[in-house]
């Protein structure tokens, strides 16, 4: 007990150097510990947004033959068939929003954008088609403002710049016949 008397100064000092060094790095450990769990839940959010993304796909090869696939405006769809094909594009611009409102950011760059990247590529394939870019108005109406005017913009643009697949198919199209 005497040791502890004669050298509480330096046990003191100890205590000192411990708080002030240990309260930075608790708060560093703490800071990387939350930035990690968010980088976990912008992963598990991208995630599940796929997965969704490939259920729809599913549910729409196991329609009754709603023609969603069908990029042409020459077939000739019942009032059903319009109807069901409503439905899956109302499906498909539901999950084009919650893409859009958890992913989207103008101005991201590296891991955000990587994640974004196929998002507007799959929505700017949708648009470029005669089908939905007609019915994307009245689909978005009701939808978030920012992801309506997005759309729509993406929209006219992919209308204006078709994209170079689409070339390509229709110059082999062309040299098949």
């Amino acid at each position: 007990m005497h040791y502890l008397v004669e050298n509480s100064e330096v046990l003191q000092a100890l205590s000192s150097v411990m708080l002030i060094l240990g309260f930075p790095f608790a708060i560093f450990v703490f800071v990387l510990d939350r930035r990690k769990a968010r980088q976990n839940e912008i992963s598990e959010i991208y995630i599940n947004l796929g997965d969704s993304y490939f259920d729809f796909v599913r549910m729409t090869l196991s329609a009754p033959d709603p023609n969603v696939w069908e990029k042409h405006d020459n077939i000739s769809l019942t009032s059903r068939d319009i109807g069901q094909k409503w439905a899956l594009f109302e499906a498909l611009v539901s999950l084009f929003e919650r893409a859009y409102i958890f992913s989207y950011d103008a101005g991201k760059t590296g891991e955000g954008a990587r994640n974004w990247r196929p998002w507007e590529t799959t929505m700017r394939e949708w648009c470029a088609r005669d089908d939905f870019s007609e019915w994307l108005p009245d689909l978005v109406a009701d939808e978030d403002p920012d992801f309506a005017q997005y759309m729509l913009a993406l929209c006219r643009a992919a209308r204006e710049t078709p994209r170079r697949t689409a070339h390509i198919i229709a110059k082999a199209h062309n040299n098949v016949d």
